[in-house]
Parts: structure tokens; C-alpha cells; sequence
């Protein structure tokens, strides 16, 4: 029985083919039928009975010699301990900024934990009377500041209804 194989042999190199038509491939192939093509008579060939490739014996310790040549390199060893270094360096620098975090939190609960209102701390009243006056204005000149951009909010939104307005206006009358 003579087949056209290469619209099978096509579907085998796209990756469509059933394990039946494998299976036909490989014993048409194996046995030289004509219609196939020799690339997939080699790889065939290759092929054991399971569907598995065959590897010789000499795959493995090729396998092993290029594994040690690349992970034996001196670049490879040194970016290894580079990684390492700078994981080192970041876990120190962490543990660091924990350890400033907590030596700091004492003094801001003893801090905390002895108020001063209710107890004088300028000697002359005068001087408290002035330091009083300077914190007072410097809030109120940092409020005035914040209302300019408010005023500015209010006037673009008056605009808006004006025009808005004009607009209404102009569609109602015909």
C-alpha cells in the first residue's frame, strides 16, 4: 500500500499529530518507505520504543563535563559570592535601621511621660509673651497663605456658574 506521507509528516512537525499517527510515521519511516522526508527518518531513528528519545552512553558524561566547566568558571564563582555579599549587606543595613528605630522609642515614650504644661518654662514673662506672639503670627501667616489658593478656587467656580449660566440663557431664548 503506497501513502502520501507528507501531510502527515507536516502535521508532525506542527505538533498536531496524534500518538496513532507518531506511531504510523515511525514504522513507515523505520522500515524506509518512500515519501518521507530524511530528517524525520533520523529523527525517528532516534527514537526508541516507548516514544523516548535514545541518548548513548557517552550523553551523560558530555552532560556532566559542561556542567563543571560552567559552574567551575571563576566569573560564575564570583558573581555567586557577589549575590551573597551584597544579601549580607542588606540584612545587616535592615537589622540596623531596627535597631535605631528601638534605641529612639525610649526617648519619645520618656518624653511622653513627663509633660510640661502646667509648668512654667521661661523665667521672664515677657519673654514667653514673645515667643508667644512669634508662634501665633507664624500660624496665622501659614493659614492666610493656605486661604489664597481657596479664594482662587471660589472665583474660578463663580465664573463657571456665570458662564454656564450665560449659556443657559442663550439656549432658552430662541
Amino acid at each position: 500500500m503506497k501513502r502520501d506521507w507528507s501531510r502527515l509528516e507536516e502535521k508532525y512537525w506542527k505538533g498536531e499529530s496524534s500518538l496513532e499517527e507518531e506511531a504510523q510515521l515511525r514504522k513507515a519511516a523505520l522500515s524506509g518507505e518512500a515519501g518521507i522526508s530524511e530528517a524525520l527518518r533520523q529523527v525517528m531513528a532516534g527514537i526508541g520504543e516507548q516514544g523516548q528519545p535514545v541518548l548513548d552512553s557517552d550523553f551523560e558524561d558530555a552532560f556532566w563535563r559542561k556542567a563543571e566547566s560552567k559552574s567551575g568558571s571563576k566569573t560564575s564563582l564570583r558573581r555567586m559570592w557577589a549575590w551573597r555579599y551584597a544579601a549580607a549587606a542588606a540584612v545587616i543595613a535592615f537589622i540596623g535601621l531596627i535597631a535605631i528605630q528601638l534605641w529612639q522609642k525610649p526617648e519619645a515614650e520618656e518624653i511622653a511621660a513627663h509633660p510640661t504644661h502646667g509648668v512654667d518654662t521661661f523665667e521672664d514673662p515677657e519673654e514667653a509673651f514673645r515667643q508667644a506672639v512669634e508662634a501665633l503670627h507664624f500660624a496665622s501667616e501659614k493659614l492666610s497663605r493656605g486661604a489664597e489658593p481657596v479664594r482662587e478656587i471660589r472665583r474660578f467656580h463663580q465664573s463657571k456658574v456665570t458662564i454656564s449660566g450665560a449659556n443657559s440663557a442663550k439656549a432658552s431664548t430662541p
